[in-house]
């Protein structure tokens, strides 16, 4: 699919008089820029489509402007917590509530903590099935779980945000956690 947005857009972009090797490689540059948008556009990381820039992906979700406005947010509205408090960082946890977008057919496909300046801490990306991209497979399909995140932040971050993702493109903010 990617690789049709880009001949299209190369096809776009080039002048209808001559497609040289010169106009379709620089036609293919900016398409390559413009692909995460279109991507973006399109509401979910694919499915088994494994995003390397995970951490890129989930600062352009974080600068939405309908955050915790889709969706219910007693099934979507995430919640973080300090598990363990360090001298140089501290283990911080996000969960979602019981029941969560899996009772709404959706899933979460990115969990992310965000500074309160809008930097990305941690960031991860869950399958449908509620598994981690780091997690094995395995062979047969069983029952969805709705996903679990933990990270480790530097002490003396301050207010950390836990965010998700869904598959319906729903961009959910919960309340933050002060790591001192």
């Amino acid at each position: 699919m990617l690789a049709h947005m880009v001949t299209t857009l190369c096809v776009a972009l080039a002048p209808p008089a001559a497609l040289t090797r010169r106009a379709v490689l620089s036609n293919a540059a900016v398409a390559v820029t413009l692909a995460p948008v279109a991507a973006h556009a399109a509401g979910a990381i694919e499915d088994g489509g494994f995003d390397k820039r995970i951490e890129q992906t989930c600062e352009g979700y974080s600068r939405l402007p309908s955050i915790n406005s889709q969706g219910e947010s007693s099934v979507y509205k995430p919640r973080a917590r300090i598990d363990g408090a360090g001298s140089k960082s501290s283990l911080i946890s996000v969960r979602m509530p019981d029941p969560g977008p899996l009772s709404n057919n959706d899933y979460v496909d990115a969990m992310w903590f965000r500074d309160e300046f809008g930097n990305v801490l941690a960031a991860n990306q869950y399958r449908s099935t509620g598994k981690s991209y780091t997690e094995p497979v395995d062979g047969v399909k069983g029952k969805s779980i709705e996903p679990s995140f933990k990270a480790r932040v530097d002490a003396g971050t301050g207010a950390v945000y836990p965010f998700i993702h869904t598959a319906k493109g729903f961009v959910w903010e919960g309340k933050a956690v002060v790591v001192k």
